[in-house]
């Protein structure tokens, strides 16, 4: 049994927690009528308690949410509570704000239920945060599917000494099988998928999941014959060891690149022997130039000239690089040399 006294203090508590709740707390009877409206509920919707006392609670209800209300009403008189409804609401400055709502019925000392209270919250922040992230998901997904560059997410695996020494495929985007040639790559290791790829690889992206710094690179990867132009970043703190990588294929790029310089350097060579050549009278003079700017220009060990007398079916050497004499000596081509030309004369003269 307790006093009228601690009925008193306990009623008095509940009253404070009411009045200063920073939830809206308000009741109504089952008519839908507001009995009872703390600052919490004026905070929020706008209305003073001498302006929402007596009036319907349905005035919140936006029109298209009519219907809510005969079914709350109808769950209050069963005795059911509400617990968390998700719903909108509209504030007396025409404001519609969303809310999480928990509703439950009140009953008189005689258990019999008289009405509802309620209590709201706002939501609408928190709302808008989840469309937010729904939206930047949606955006990330559609860059991710469409990306023609190829893009995947790798956990790097280090060894016992804190060394990298694999990295695991957590997620890859369609276009990385075009970009790699590997198959079926998600959830698997590099080294299962090729067991020759190089080292430095593994040590450069252990190095971006430990420092998080990001790095550009262009690099071979021999074992999957081809170029790549690589951005790496660490995705999460400074314990993640996972890292981003997006990747394009310039394997075509840096093929037509080298064709390209071994053009210039033909024509760069083609250019210093002609201008040597008009420098020059006599043949054989003409003849130490190209030897000399073939070596210069060109990875020769050696280099030689042969000049073929149809009589003799020999082939007589006529000017040798200043490379390597020692080579021109074991092969026999020294100056004046005379080879046959047969299949072994034009073997040793290949060979040098």
């Amino acid at each position: 049994m307790t006093s009228d006294s601690d009925d008193a203090m306990t009623n008095a508590r509940l009253a404070a927690i009411v009045e200063f709740s920073d939830d809206a707390i308000a009741s109504k009877n089952l008519d839908g009528i507001i009995t009872s409206w703390n600052k919490g509920a004026a905070r929020l919707f706008g209305y003073t308690t001498q302006e929402a006392l007596g009036q319907p609670m349905a005035m919140l209800i936006p029109p298209e949410r009519a219907a809510e209300e005969p079914e709350i009403l109808a769950r209050i008189a069963r005795g059911e509570v509400t617990d968390h409804f998700e719903t909108v609401r509209v504030c007396k400055d025409g404001r519609r704000i969303e809310v999480s709502v928990t509703i439950s019925p009140i009953k008189d000392s005689h258990g019999k239920i008289v009405g509802a209270s309620k209590i709201a919250r706002d939501i609408t922040e928190r709302k808008r945060a989840q469309e937010a992230v729904r939206r930047s998901e949606a955006q990330y997904r559609t860059l991710f599917d469409t990306l023609i560059e190829g893009f995947c997410t790798i956990e790097v695996i280090f060894d016992g000494a804190g060394k990298p020494v694999d990295y695991r495929f957590l997620e890859i985007n369609p276009a990385f099988e075009k970009q790699t040639g590997l198959q079926d790559a998600q959830g698997k290791r590099m080294r299962d998928l090729a067991p020759n790829h190089e080292p430095h690889w593994f040590e450069i992206y252990g190095k971006v999941a430990l420092t998080g710094e990001p790095v550009h690179f262009e690099n071979e990867a021999k074992a999957l014959v081809r170029y790549y132009d690589v951005r790496a970043y660490r995705v999460g703190g400074a314990e993640s060891r996972k890292v981003a990588i997006l990747f394009n294929d310039i394997t075509d790029r840096r093929n037509a690149q080298r064709k390209l310089q071994a053009q210039l350097e033909r024509l760069s060579l083609l250019h210093h022997i002609t201008r040597a050549i008009g420098e020059r009278q006599d043949t054989h003079s003409i003849f130490q130039v190209v030897v000399r700017t073939l070596e210069e220009q060109l990875p020769l060990a050696l280099c030689c000239i042969c000049l073929r007398d149809p009589v003799d079916n020999t082939l007589t050497v006529t000017s040798v690089g200043r490379a390597n004499p020692t080579l021109a000596i074991e092969l026999a081509l020294t100056e004046r040399s005379r080879i046959p030309i047969d299949q072994n004369g034009l073997a040793r003269c290949v060979s040098g």
